[in-house]
């Protein structure tokens, strides 16, 4: 995706796989080292001032522009106001001179391998390990605390697109210790993204998102009208063209705590609103088990910090709630005019019901699924005939089974069961477990 290929992907993945590659030179002071560095892996199209005070070292790239033109001749016009990264200065380290020698030595060498089997014919060169440049570019990632993104624009010219962000706020508040626990990672505290007044518009008719969806549910109902589709598309896309204008901000929010023997709590907030007013939330909590497994405890003196526990991780589902408030004042007055977009939307609503009706029979048997089937029903049924704006889905772990214990108990029903299971035997297996151990409640009003 190029929207954001400038901005976040060297951050977010910390590896680009460059065809020609100009490799930072290095000096003497780690911190110009570090902006060339990132200049580098921005393929040279931004130029860095990386300034150091007290615990942190600001990098920033202001008025950002730049032009691409593709294959295709389409052209993609990428543009900023102002970037601010903002590292731990505990990076530094990576960036002396001999050390950021040594890792982008080797780098260099492990590219001289992968030409030399691409010129031999080899399509798939093999790994090379580089474990200085990856430990450089993991200390990058992990000591980035904050982001800072202004007036993002991307405009594209086949198919005719505008991306548009007024700030982008990435933070990261973690650390290695909570309480008496010390892990070698930053896991313990917050990790958020918030954005405000987001933007993104398609002017190519072929790409609306109401038509694609509309051919979606021909397919998933197996009936592929594309008249219908087609129709009923088309018009969502006119009655809610501003929505898709309707500037919208919101926040993303990750926070973890140490539960004591080796476990981390870990729940997920998110926040979405728009100019017209509609609204959602969405909340998940879970504990990972068995964290060191994934994360090593931090040594002290040549010892590990706390008990380690073998194995493999585990994972806790313990509950998720999703909530969504829509304005389709528009939607209904488009029910009410227009009798062929009404009987399109009844078609829907009938043929939804219906293979509702079809799962029940199949998996119904279990009175648990059935009342899920039937409220996902009923729920649909009433957004869809515009009888409610405000749609949720509550799910809660009942017995606190693991990810684990579910799984076991579901393959070991399987095993049972061997190879001459049908398919939809197989799924009722799936719900039948699920069932035994999850409320799921979801309801429109």
């Amino acid at each position: 995706m190029k929207t954001m290929r400038w901005v976040l992907s060297a951050l977010l993945c910390a590896t680009i796989a460059h065809a020609t590659v100009n490799y930072p030179g290095s000096v003497a002071q780690p911190v110009q080292n570090l902006e060339h560095y990132l200049e580098y892996l921005f393929d040279d199209a931004m130029d860095f001032v990386c300034t150091e005070s007290g615990r942190e070292i600001r990098c920033v790239e202001k008025d950002f522009n730049r032009t691409e033109t593709d294959e295709n001749n389409a052209t993609v016009q990428t543009r900023f106001e102002r970037l601010e990264l903002f590292f731990d200065k505990s990076v530094l380290p990576y960036f002396e001179k001999v050390s950021f020698d040594a890792a982008m030595a080797e780098y260099r060498a492990a590219e001289k391998v992968r030409e030399k089997e691409r010129a031999g014919g080899k399509k798939v060169p093999k790994p090379v390990p580089t474990p200085l440049k990856d430990a450089m570019d993991r200390a990058l990632w992990s000591k980035l605390d904050k982001m800072v993104l202004k007036n993002l624009r991307v405009d594209v010219s086949k198919p005719k697109a505008h991306t548009a962000v007024g700030e982008i706020v990435y933070e990261n508040a973690m650390k290695t210790s909570d309480g008496n626990a010390s892990y070698s990672e930053r896991v313990f505290g917050t990790m958020s993204l918030r954005y405000k007044d987001f933007v993104a518009v398609s002017e190519d008719a072929a790409d609306s998102a109401y038509v694609t969806l509309a051919h979606r549910l021909e397919s998933w109902l197996e009936t592929n009208d594309t008249v219908r589709a087609d129709y009923v598309g088309k018009r969502l896309q006119q009655i809610y063209a501003d929505r898709m204008t309707s500037p919208s901000s919101g926040s993303l929010i990750l926070a973890t705590a140490y539960r004591g023997e080796d476990t981390l709590s870990l729940k997920i907030h998110a926040v979405g609103n728009n100019a017209r007013g509609d609204r959602s939330l969405f909340s998940f909590d879970s504990e990972v088990h068995r964290l060191s497994s994934l994360i090593p405890p931090k040594e002290k003196d040549g010892q590990a910090k706390g008990k380690e526990q073998g194995g493999m991780p585990d994972f806790l589902f313990l509950s998720m709630d999703f909530n969504s408030t829509i304005h389709n004042g528009k939607y209904r007055d488009l029910l009410k005019n227009d009798s062929r977009f009404r009987g399109y939307i009844m078609e829907y609503d009938r043929l939804i019901g219906a293979h509702y009706d079809d799962a029940v029979k199949t998996y119904g048997q279990n009175p648990v699924v059935a009342k899920w089937f039937k409220g996902a029903k009923e729920a649909l049924s009433k957004m869809i005939r515009a009888e409610a704006e405000r749609f949720g889905v509550s799910v809660r772990n009942r017995t606190g089974a693991t990810a684990m214990q579910l799984v076991g108990m579901v393959i070991g029903q399987l095993a049972v069961m061997g190879k001459k299971g049908t398919d939809a035997q197989k799924e009722k297996i799936i719900l039948d477990t699920a069932a035994q151990h999850l409320d799921i409640r979801i309801e429109a009003k």
